[in-house]
């Protein structure tokens, strides 16, 4: 009997690059169905913890199972979305995306300009397209190589060649989080485009920013506070929600102040995970980002 790992190499390694090869909505309604099996079979605990997440939010909805099959199946598509960029040079109209960058046209073209984005949809897919319409994008990740341990071989390979391609074609700087967060400040500054995770996991308590979300409140991190108010950027909300083989993408712009530029975009994040709850991707950790407002517990 083969190991969880191998079928997972077998998953990232030979059934996704195989399914590039196919024609679009193929390779996309193939990878969603490809994927939605290997976690439901392999990957238990994620599938229980994502529902878990989703029935704490919506107490009363019926149909969390199905939401979940549907998030998985989006997982898939992003997944070979990796596999598509990694074969774009130059300007390309790659996959079916739409891109609404009015706000950003707007913008102040000597002034930073900072992206708050969260796990939603197929986020790579805005950067992307950033990048191939002109518009250089840096980005700040989680750090993908053998300073994590927490990731196996297959997944840190995987990363590794997905975030290598992102930042090719957006055309910025990638800053993880093991590097000196100075230098986010020095692009900010310099007039650069920083993309920047909001949903994120704050252990400290202390340092947790809470914003009003879904009867309750995210506790996020401050650093895209802290950043904002050192930098003093443009803020945009940016979103890239999945539809199946077509991708929508939006940026936003937000307040001039960060706090209240960080309670706008959680507002955003918000309004699409009432109307599509699958397109979020941390139901399974919201245990750890959200709790319930007091008046919602009795």
């Amino acid at each position: 009997m083969m190991s969880v790992r191998l079928i997972k190499k077998i998953l990232y390694q030979y059934i996704m690059p195989g399914l590039q090869l196919l024609p679009e909505k193929v390779g996309y309604w193939g990878s969603g169905k490809v994927m939605r099996r290997y976690v439901w079979q392999y990957e238990r605990n994620w599938v229980l913890n994502y529902q878990y997440g989703l029935k704490m939010a919506f107490p009363n909805a019926k149909n969390t199972s199905q939401w979940t099959k549907t998030h998985f199946g989006l997982m898939g598509r992003e997944a070979l979305d990796a596999y598509k960029i990694s074969k774009v040079y130059g300007k390309s109209n790659f996959l079916q995306a739409e891109l609404d960058v009015c706000d950003l046209e707007k913008s102040n073209p000597s002034k930073g300009k900072l992206i708050i984005m969260a796990h939603l949809g197929r986020p790579i897919i805005l950067s992307s397209k950033l990048g191939l319409s002109g518009y250089k994008v840096g980005m700040l990740s989680q750090v993908i190589d053998e300073r994590n341990p927490h990731l196996d071989l297959v997944t840190k390979k995987f990363l590794q060649f997905k975030m290598f391609h992102t930042v090719r074609l957006a055309g910025g700087r990638w800053v993880t989080t093991a590097d000196n967060l100075r230098l986010l400040y020095k692009a900010l500054e310099s007039g650069e485009t920083i993309i920047m995770m909001m949903d994120l996991v704050e252990p400290n308590t202390h340092r947790q920013i809470k914003v009003p979300f879904l009867n309750g409140q995210l506790k996020l991190p401050p650093g895209i506070v802290r950043i904002a108010e050192k930098a003093s950027p443009e803020i945009y909300y940016g979103e890239a929600k999945d539809n199946d083989n077509y991708v929508l993408c939006r940026l936003l712009r937000l307040s001039d102040n960060p706090v209240e530029a960080l309670t706008q975009a959680v507002k955003e994040l918000e309004k699409c995970v009432v109307e599509q709850p699958w397109q979020w991707w941390q139901w399974n950790n919201l245990p750890l980002l959200w709790e319930k407002n007091n008046e919602s517990k009795s």
